[in-house]
């Protein structure tokens, strides 16, 4: 195995003996000199194949415990289900964990009407999501609603299929387009459209617009004095909200009521604090 490149500490761009890329991930990996040819294979703990390079920039973002957690929540899923999973999912899923512990630091919860739905046509995803509960227990000593198992759940199904329609995929470009415009006018700041920030922002108006068209239920966490206060803590990026709320209604006739605003000003808040690092 050839090390090719430090990601962090722990991780490394690597080369395995026929050429094919990957991610080597062992602690203290990344100290090495490189590149080099990697001498102590008992180093790598883990490798990752056919990774998307936008998800580089990610690992250095999130906590390796949860990096770990979500892969064993993927092998666990390659033992269990009989079909193709995006081989990106550990990266996938653990920034969804990690999201999701972000919020209930700040007493932000959802309620997902979809989650007893979810566990019934999705069993063997249920069933990972129990494990994934486990995991965080056991690993972060932090301990997972039994409601925000569904986010992780949609997440693996996402995993498996591809959900969107072309009508879909128009829909969110034009949202997204727009939605950058307006954060990109107001603020000054150039919205990088490469990397992993902006496709994991591109997903939640995914998420968001199958919602609020009626492919997914609606939010229900009332979180109506959340907003309120979220809005008042960062009135620029509410502003950049309201002002895509009214572009839905005027141009859609769809109204983005408050639970979805806080969903999306949460959203707009990571991604333009992210181009301001």
């Amino acid at each position: 195995m050839k090390l090719i490149k430090k990601i962090n500490n722990n991780f490394a761009l690597a080369q395995d003996s026929k050429g094919e890329q990957m991610i080597a991930e062992g602690k203290g990996i990344g100290f090495m000199k490189m590149p080099c040819d990697l001498q102590d294979y008992g180093m790598v703990t883990r490798t990752y194949y056919s990774f998307d390079s936008k998800y580089l920039d990610l690992i250095n973002d999130l906590p390796l415990e949860v990096i770990d957690l979500a892969s064993e929540v993927y092998d666990y899923l390659l033992k269990k289900l009989d079909c193709p999973i995006n081989p990106n999912l550990p990266f996938i899923l653990a920034d969804h964990i990690s999201f999701t512990i972000e919020r209930m630091q700040k007493n932000i919860s959802y309620t997902f009407p979809m989650y007893y739905e979810l566990k019934c046509l999705y069993p063997v995803e249920y069933e990972a999501s129990l494990y994934a509960a486990k995991l965080a227990d056991s690993y972060l000593h932090i301990h997972l609603p039994e409601n925000e198992l569904a986010g992780i759940i949609l997440n693996i199904v996402n995993a498996e299929m591809d959900l969107g329609s072309v009508k879909q995929a128009e829909l969110v470009d034009d949202w997204v387009s727009r939605l950058v415009e307006i954060i990109e006018t107001s603020s000054g700041i150039t919205i990088s459209r490469e990397g992993f920030n902006f496709s994991r922002f591109v997903s939640h108006v995914n998420y968001l617009c199958r919602r609020i068209t009626g492919l997914d239920e609606k939010l229900n966490s009332q979180n109506v004095q959340m907003y309120e206060e979220m809005a008042r803590e960062y009135p620029v990026d509410s502003d950049y909200v309201e002002k895509f709320a009214a572009y839905l209604k005027e141009k859609y006739k769809l109204t983005l009521d408050t639970e979805e605003k806080l969903y999306l000003l949460l959203h707009v808040n990571r991604l333009c604090s992210r181009e301001l690092q």
